[in-house]
């Protein structure tokens, strides 16, 4: 018998519950793990921990700095690979080019429309050609 294909897992960190809980029940029309964090330093736990495909982020949250995350992920090998979707209320340019300059891979603004969504993150976790080429050739 053959194992079953891993089921992608998503990080959601939002500091609002509601949120939260919107974006869950949203990803759930999806084969998808969904762990939440309403802070950055419950979102590094997770992430060390769960190692997510995709982080869906606020980054105008209290506390450290969501893009921070952003960025340490990006110098990591480890989790260079990881994708983050900036979800956020935020929509003055400046705001915008911030989570760009930070390693987002995407950015949507709230409030969003479901189907939308999803269709970023079917787009966020599809296999990327380089990506696979990569790790056939063995670098990095």
């Amino acid at each position: 018998m053959g194992r079953a294909p891993r089921v992608p897992t998503v990080l959601v960190l939002d500091d609002v519950p509601a949120i939260r809980l919107l974006l869950r029940q949203t990803l759930e029309a999806r084969p998808l793990r969904v762990v939440e964090a309403g802070d950055v330093n419950i979102a590094w736990g997770l992430i060390a921990v769960e190692r997510p495909a995709l982080i869906i982020m606020e980054p105008r949250i209290l506390g450290p700095d969501p893009l921070e995350l952003c960025r340490a992920l990006r110098r990591d090998p480890a989790t260079a690979s990881t994708r983050v979707l900036v979800l956020t209320t935020a929509t003055a340019e400046a705001d915008l080019r911030r989570a760009r300059d930070a390693g987002a891979d995407a950015i949507m603004t709230k409030p969003f429309r479901p189907i939308r969504l999803l269709a970023m993150v079917d787009c966020l976790l599809a296999p990327h050609p380089d990506v696979q080429r990569r790790a056939s050739s063995g670098s990095s």
